[in-house]
């Protein structure tokens, strides 16, 4: 899909004010010389999203296929909403990879865009901030940037926001509203307070001898009693100071209205609802869309975003990419896990890895294979990976928006479960939904689906998609997880 080019949309009135066009429009009076128009499923979704925008509908959740144009689309709302409400628009990705991607493939259709992008690992930059400023530009830039307590756009007059993989979103503001303590001592201080406890007692001994299913949730009638005591031992030990200063700002004043959250190694203090409701991106003056190729529960974003969007989506009936699924516990082997690694680094082939933790990537790293152990190594070395300078590539915890087209890659490992959520979403999945699970399979599950998309990324293209490790086998068989899957995956 190269070749568009939005300057030939940016024509004038006679008072030098831009035409207003619906996305389509825009679309139709670009120059594409691939493809004469958008796909069926794009084309349910632009028109059903103009339509909830001219009804005065703030919110709206707009779901695609991984692969099937979502990026296009979120730009054309963009540049939509620029040019209809006249003001600053920002399309906010995850992180500073996704937001490279975003920004490349802009270029590609040739529409004018600012940035504001961590892209060499020394802070984030401004890329053309004065046609930002002067409404003249759509800004991509990531969520760090927008949601935190801290944000340089809070004061800029946003009328809309485009947020790119909104499931993540639902995790990152959350974290922006968490304080976590990782500090051994001071876990265990903090853990003796509660040592007697009637409720919670057992435990706190299951959590001091480091059991790793250990999780509990302090009671909020001895919160009360302890909050001012844990806050003394937190500024004493100074770990407000060495992770989580954004978080701490606010929860410091208001940690009697938190949650205290403790597991094995780690202790999480949050609100049970982010301050999203004040935060200046959920303005009502302020239009929103939520682009995600796995459609979030509406629940969680009304619990963590403070609203209930609209949902418009597609079924895609022109995205029927092939994806051929080998099961490690199908192969005859006695180790078939172990085997199928250290065959990877044999072949020819190029091969992308996804493993649930930094932990994991040690197994590939001694088998000679590339590993990125951070977001900058990250991004390096997806691009090293697109031009053929490395032919294997394995990175942790990334199933989401990291695009390997055609060509460039045909083969996927997936090597363990995915990350299952920090301790509060791992306590109210097993406490609050305990019979069936299924909050916790469905965050499992989207994460799944995020994966399987990274090198299928058109119709006609293909992947092999090798699934390794007991666990993760396990839950794909198991035919009560087909209903958290859509039907072109089950």
């Amino acid at each position: 899909m190269v070749g568009y080019n939005f300057a030939k949309v940016r024509s004038s009135s006679k008072g030098g004010e831009e035409i207003r066009l619906s996305p389509l429009e825009l679309f139709y009076k670009l120059t594409h010389p691939e493809i004469e128009h958008p796909r069926p499923s794009q084309l349910v979704v632009l028109e059903k999203w103009y339509a909830a925008y001219q009804s005065s509908i703030n919110d709206n959740i707009v779901s695609l296929n991984t692969g099937a144009g979502k990026t296009l689309v979120g730009l054309l709302m963009a540049e939509t909403l620029r040019r209809e409400k006249g003001g600053k628009v920002l399309y906010v990705c995850p992180n500073n990879l996704l937001g490279k991607q975003t920004l490349d493939e802009s270029k590609r259709y040739g529409l004018d865009v600012a940035s504001y992008l961590n892209l060499d690992g020394n802070g984030a930059a401004w890329s053309k901030e004065d046609k930002y400023l002067a409404n003249e530009s759509v800004c991509i830039t990531n969520y760090d940037a927008v949601l935190n307590s801290l944000s340089k756009f809070e004061s800029h007059e946003i009328v809309g926001v485009i947020f790119d993989d909104a499931h993540i979103a639902l995790e990152l503001l959350d974290k922006q509203y968490t304080f976590s303590i990782e500090n051994a001592e001071l876990i265990k201080q903090i853990a003796m307070l509660f040592k007697d406890s009637p409720s919670i007692g057992y435990k706190i001994e299951s959590l001091l001898q480091n059991d790793p299913q250990s999780l509990t949730m302090v009671p909020l009638s001895e919160w009360h009693d302890a909050h001012e005591e844990v806050k003394r031992l937190i500024i004493k030990s100074k770990a407000h100071k060495e992770s989580g200063a954004f978080a701490w700002k606010f929860l410091q004043e208001n940690l009697l209205h938190c949650l205290c959250f403790m597991g094995a190694g780690k202790i999480e203090i949050s609100p049970l609802y982010p301050k999203s409701k004040s935060h200046y991106v959920f303005s009502k003056k302020i239009q929103r869309v939520y682009l995600s190729a796995t459609v979030p529960n509406l629940g969680d974003i009304t619990r963590v975003f403070g609203v209930t969007p609209k949902r418009i989506e597609s079924e895609s009936p022109d995205y029927r990419a092939d994806r051929l699924f080998l099961f490690s516990k199908k192969i005859g082997l006695s180790n078939p896990d172990e085997f199928i690694r250290k065959s990877l680094s044999e072949l020819k082939e190029k091969v992308f890895g996804i493993v649930p933790n930094k932990l994991s990537l040690l197994t590939y790293k001694t088998l000679g294979i590339t590993v990125a152990e951070d977001s900058v190594a990250a991004l390096e070395k997806i691009l090293e990976f697109k031009s053929d300078k490395i032919q294997k590539l394995v990175l942790s915890n990334r199933y989401d928006g990291i695009d390997l087209p055609g060509a460039v890659c045909h083969i996927l490992v997936i090597d363990g479960l995915p990350w299952q959520g920090d301790l509060k979403t791992r306590f109210f999945s097993e406490y609050f939904h305990n019979e069936n699970n299924a909050f916790l399979r469905a965050i499992i599950a989207a994460k799944l689906v995020q994966a399987f998309g990274r090198t299928v990324r058109s119709a006609d293209d293909y992947s092999i998609i090798l699934l390794l490790d007991k666990r993760l086998n396990n839950w794909l068989l198991n035919r009560d997880n087909d209903k958290f899957f859509k039907k072109d995956i089950v």
